[in-house]
């Protein structure tokens, strides 16, 4: 396999129950390709960061450190979820039934693993809900710098709203009657601020 090729996406045994690849055999794999670089993207959590840093660089391969993020729809605070789109449109459209999207984001460098550092213990803190730490666009915008992102897997917000034809942020609670209260209208929103650079679109 070409020396330039780099797995950017990857799920490890950190991503509980849904990651399937061992660090060590893992680490085997990319030297025997001769890959020069592998990311470590578990979901919602950075627990195995450190033992990936120093597996990779103990193999001699470069580590690329970040994250794919639980999003939440509005406010990391509200912890009821958000339904998308129009009432007939199936619940799953929505990640977890409106708790959540996705969000791939990388350090690019120092700064950057702090900020996401930052951001994975201000998601458990501050927007965890049932089992999902979750962050939002306003702390995401805070800790920008040094990130590059992208709209991430089918799950994300771009895809999310591609599936549902909808080019503005629809929610309203899935509990309760509707009513014009509840409902509301927002344009999309771009959480990259200052020197943060995005790998894709960047939204949240």
């Amino acid at each position: 396999m070409s020396d330039s090729f780099v797995h950017l996406h990857v799920h490890t045994e950190y991503s509980m129950l849904d990651g399937a690849a061992r660090l060590k055999q893992m680490f085997k794999q990319v030297g025997d390709l001769g890959m020069p670089a592998i990311a470590i993207t578990d979901h919602g959590n950075m627990h195995g960061a450190y033992d990936f840093y120093k597996q990779a660089t103990g193999a001699g391969i470069k580590p690329v450190i970040g994250i794919e993020a639980y999003v939440a729809p509005a406010s990391r605070h509200q912890k009821k979820p958000v339904l998308w789109g129009e009432p007939h449109q199936k619940r799953d459209d929505v990640s977890a039934g409106g708790y959540y999207t996705h969000m791939t984001i990388w350090a690019k460098n120092a700064t950057g693993l702090t900020n996401l550092m930052k951001l994975s213990s201000r998601a458990y803190t501050e927007g965890f809900v049932r089992k999902w730490a979750r962050m939002d666009a306003e702390i995401l915008a805070e800790h920008a710098e040094g990130l590059m992102a992208t709209t991430g897997c089918p799950s994300g917000e771009v895809q999310t709203r591609l599936r549902l034809g909808s080019t503005t942020r629809r929610s309203r609670r899935r509990r309760g009657p509707r009513s014009s209260s509840a409902r509301r209208t927002t344009t999309w929103r771009s959480w990259t601020t200052g020197s943060a650079s995005s790998a894709g679109s960047a939204t949240g």
